[in-house]
């Protein structure tokens, strides 16, 4: 798409009785409209992701959206408990062998 713009520039009266005539030089410029909004698109699919032990989220790495491969860090779990939830998970998958 083409836009024609250009300045206006003043000339004088040729007649008497014509008042200020005002001409412009039009000059072809590239047009590239552009639009910009806010969108909702919905997963394609949903995935339940839960921690082996409990504790608290110190600090989550993924962020909404982001794609995840098998693996990916999500986030770190912490907490006063989670050390000593951990060694009795190991004790008890120990027994269990």
């Amino acid at each position: 798409m083409l836009l024609l713009t250009g300045l206006a520039m003043p000339m004088a009266a040729q007649e008497p009785g014509i008042g200020h005539i005002e001409t412009t030089r039009a000059q072809a410029v590239e047009y590239r409209p552009e639009l910009r909004g806010y969108a909702r698109v919905d997963p394609v699919s949903l995935v339940t992701v839960k921690a082996e032990l409990d504790g608290v989220v110190e600090d989550l790495r993924a962020r909404p959206g982001q794609r995840l491969s098998a693996g990916d860090l999500i986030a770190h779990i912490g907490g006063p408990d989670r050390v000593k939830a951990q060694a009795d998970a190991e004790v008890q998958l120990s027994a269990a062998k």
